[in-house]
């Protein structure tokens, strides 16, 4: 019986346990407990419907915010492209202004290389005479002829001023007046012969070696059989455009006044092209070529008529230093026309006496076409002259 009893008991205790174990869950309630097994000790849930895992929905809720990390980080990226983008493209506007700007400079530079180029050559020119320094100064021996004279009789050194500035360009100051004054004799055989006293006055304006004006007038008076009978005019004026240290652009007029020479009146326009083929120290040759329009009155005979035509001018001057004190010229000027044609050779040498001091021996020969009747084709003369130079 007491067993009995015993084992009753111990049965109504197992039922109450139950009991108490399945009134104290309500329903859908989990029971969770730790794995051991895990490390990061995630939990695991039961219950009587559901398995439960806690990290799927931590899984899920991750998986959603680097998504939108990721959409964050593109937008990020694409704004800084196009940063970039806009910040190139204003470097490359910026890039380009500085090239229009050192384009433009390289042309001015180029211009002026040309122009230091061609003074070199004229001082190189004038080093080789040795001619003593005055002032700091020096005076070239290759003056030209008196009917045209190209080169400056004083070759100054250049004057250099720099300027800084944005495109940093260097300015040249060569502006340069020089000239020359000649009194002597000249023996003239044309229709008449005649001695005449002669005087010549050259003027020579540079500027920066772009262009340059020249300016030749002379005086003739004139007697025959020793009395004063008349008077000579010429009147020279060139101006000249360089294009570059050995091309020029040239307008010229040459004005004439005379009583002995077949027509009493020449006028003669030109304009054309000149062009130096060789420029050595020693020697220099250069050409004329251009058309022109020449009007001529006839000096003799009633029926005489004016001769106004268009004409070709052809023009050749070569220039040769012998030594240090002496130099040749020979100038040859042709002008073609269609009724009258002119032909004229003059032949200079000169003499350096000392400093600016020249001493000139000249021949001139001139020959035209169509002349008056009664009149010479042929004009000579022959002249010494003393020259300052300036």
């Amino acid at each position: 019986m007491d067993s009995a009893i015993v084992s009753f008991v111990v049965f109504l205790n197992f039922i109450l346990l139950a009991c108490n174990g399945w009134l104290g869950l309500s329903e859908g309630e989990a029971y969770v407990r730790t794995d051991p097994a895990k490390k990061d000790n995630t939990s695991i849930a039961f219950n009587r419907f559901l398995y439960i895992k806690p990290t799927s929905y931590v899984y899920v809720l991750k998986t959603a915010s680097t998504f939108g990390e990721n959409s964050l980080k593109k937008e990020d990226k694409s704004q800084s492209q196009q940063a970039k983008l806009l910040k190139l493209s204003q470097e490359n506007k910026w890039l380009r202004k500085r090239l229009n700007l050192a384009e433009q400079s390289n042309k001015k530079h180029q211009k002026m290389i040309g122009q230091l180029q061609l003074k070199v050559v004229q001082q190189s020119r004038y080093l080789s005479l040795q001619v003593p320094i005055k002032n700091q100064h020096t005076t070239s021996l290759l003056a030209s002829s008196s009917e045209d004279l190209q080169d400056e009789i004083e070759v100054q050194p250049d004057l250099f001023e720099s300027a800084v500035a944005d495109s940093s360009v260097i300015l040249l100051k060569t502006n340069a007046i020089s000239g020359a004054v000649e009194f002597g004799f000249n023996y003239e055989h044309t229709n008449n012969i005649t001695k005449n006293i002669y005087a010549s006055l050259i003027l020579d304006y540079n500027y920066n070696e772009i262009y340059s004006v020249h300016n030749d007038l002379k005086i003739e008076v004139e007697s025959e059989d020793d009395e004063v009978s008349t008077e000579q005019y010429r009147w020279q004026l060139q101006g000249d455009y360089f294009l570059d240290k050995q091309n020029l652009l040239f307008l010229r007029t040459d004005l004439q006044r005379s009583k002995f020479s077949s027509y009493d009146q020449e006028d003669v326009y030109t304009i054309g092209y000149g062009r130096t083929l060789i420029e050595t120290t020693k020697n220099l040759f250069k050409i004329e070529l251009g058309p022109g329009y020449r009007m001529a009155v006839p000096n003799f005979g009633e029926d005489s008529v004016s001769i106004d035509e268009f004409i070709v001018r052809t023009r050749l001057n070569y220039e040769r230093v012998i030594s240090e004190s002496l130099q040749v010229i020979v100038d040859t000027v042709l002008e073609l026309g269609s009724e009258n044609s002119t032909y004229a050779l003059t032949f200079r040498a000169q003499n350096k006496v000392y400093r600016e001091l020249y001493l000139n021996f000249d021949i001139n020969y001139k020959y035209t076409e169509n002349v008056p009747i009664e009149t010479s084709n042929k004009e000579v003369s022959t002249g010494i002259k003393l020259m300052y130079a300036f």
